[in-house]
C-alpha cells in the first residue's frame, strides 16, 4: 500500500501509486470530509439553491437507536488499547472477535458497533468556514469488523474540563495515577485499558440531537466508500489545558474538505 499523508488538493500525496490506489481515491464519488454551512440550527432543512443553502438538515431520529448510556468495563474479554495513531489520540479494540458486544448504535436498519475512537487536529469538518481546534471520530463497523460509520463530534478549549477527556488528558502537571496518559505522535506504545466510557462524550454534544449527516469514505487507500458519517451540531468543548495536552501529542491530520458529489447530504 502506498505511504500517504492527508494533505494536498484531494487530501491524499503518495510516494507510490501501488495497484491503482491513487486513482481510485481521485475518482472516489463520497470522499470526506465535505463543508457543513451552518445557517440556523442544523436540525433546520434549506431548499436553496447550491449546496451551501442545502447542506443542512437532520436525520429522522427515529431510524437511530443509540445504546450509549452505560459504561463499558474492558476486561480479558474485550481488551481495549489507548495509543497514538502517528497523529494524535486513539483507542481501539484488540480483536473483532467481540465487536457485537460493543457499544452500537442503529440507523438505516442497521445496527453499527464502537470499534474505536482516534483525534484529528485540526478539525476535519468545518462550519461556516470554522474549523475547529480538533475532531474526535468514534468509528463503527458492522459484526464482521468492517468500518461502516463514523460520529463526528468537534472540540474547542473552553472553561471547564469535558469529563470524556479527562478519562485519557489530565492537566500538564497533574501526575494523578488515575489518567492514563495517551504515547506521543511518534511513539508505538500500546497502554491496556480496562474502562473507558463513551457514552460521556455523546452526553456533552447532546446525545446527536442536533446534527449533519453524509455518505463519506476513507480518507487512506483502498478510500473505500459507503460510510455514513454524522457530525455533531453541538461542539464538545474541553479544558484550556487539557486541549493543549491534545495537542502536545497530536500531529497535523486534518484533510481538504472535499467538493460535494453524491454524498446524499441529509438523506
Amino acid at each position: 500500500m502506498g505511504w500517504w499523508q492527508p494533505f494536498g488538493s484531494l487530501g491524499i500525496s503518495y510516494r507510490q501509486d501501488v495497484e491503482g490506489l491513487k486513482a481510485q481515491c481521485e475518482i472516489a464519488r463520497h470522499s470526506y470530509p465535505i463543508r457543513e454551512a451552518w445557517q440556523g440550527r442544523c436540525e433546520k432543512r434549506q431548499h436553496g439553491a447550491g449546496w451551501e443553502a442545502s447542506a443542512l438538515g437532520r436525520r429522522a431520529t427515529a431510524e437511530k437507536d443509540w445504546t450509549y448510556d452505560a459504561s463499558h468495563k474492558w476486561g480479558d474479554t474485550n481488551p481495549r488499547n489507548l495509543f497514538n495513531w502517528n497523529y494524535g489520540a486513539a483507542f481501539d479494540r484488540v480483536s473483532n472477535d467481540t465487536i457485537s458486544s460493543s457499544n452500537s448504535f442503529t440507523f438505516d436498519d442497521e445496527t453499527v458497533y464502537l470499534k474505536g475512537w482516534h483525534i484529528h487536529a485540526p478539525a476535519d469538518h468545518s462550519v461556516d468556514g470554522i474549523k475547529s481546534r480538533a475532531e474526535l471520530h468514534l468509528v463503527h463497523a458492522d459484526a464482521t469488523g468492517t468500518e461502516r460509520a463514523v460520529l463526528a463530534i468537534r472540540m474547542d478549549p473552553g472553561t471547564s474540563d469535558s469529563p470524556f477527556v479527562a478519562q485519557f488528558v489530565s492537566a500538564i502537571n497533574d501526575t494523578s495515577p488515575d489518567v492514563t496518559k495517551v504515547p506521543n505522535f511518534d511513539s508505538t506504545n500500546r497502554v491496556p485499558v480496562q474502562t473507558m466510557d463513551v457514552s460521556l462524550a455523546l452526553k456533552e454534544v447532546g446525545n446527536f440531537k442536533n446534527y449533519w449527516t453524509y455518505n463519506g469514505g476513507l480518507t487512506s487507500p483502498p478510500c473505500r466508500e459507503g460510510i455514513r458519517f454524522f457530525v455533531a451540531g453541538k461542539v464538545m468543548m474541553v479544558g484550556m489545558k487539557q486541549m493543549q495536552e491534545i495537542l502536545q501529542i497530536s500531529a497535523f491530520s486534518t484533510r481538504a474538505e472535499q467538493m460535494i458529489w453524491m454524498h446524499e447530504v441529509n438523506v
